[in-house]
């Protein structure tokens, strides 16, 4: 990612986290929806997603039957969802 949101929002929840539970130990915070994603120079950028799922119902032509079907894909951001600044990928540099 072009931004450092992802750093300084994990960092912030961590810090929140000790706060919040004092008498814990080995606390943790991990900012999900983050991907490493290839470019086209063989290197790999940082991407925020959401994931998405896409429910139909699927009718059987033979039979009239039908049944729910859930597909599962994910939507990358091209921009910062914290910030806003667009990301400076590799494959859009050309």
């Amino acid at each position: 990612m072009t931004c450092d949101c992802e750093a300084t929002f994990s960092e912030k929840f961590l810090e929140r986290a000790k706060e919040l539970y004092p008498d814990s130990k080995d606390h943790s915070a991990e900012l999900k929806n983050y991907a490493f994603v290839f470019n086209r120079e063989g290197g790999m950028d940082l991407r925020g997603f959401i994931p998405v799922e896409l429910t139909h119902t699927v009718i059987n032509k033979k039979t009239g039957a039908t049944r729910l079907k859930k597909e599962k894909t994910s939507l990358l951001f091209s921009y910062c969802p914290i910030c806003g600044v667009k990301q400076n990928l590799a494959e859009e540099s050309k």
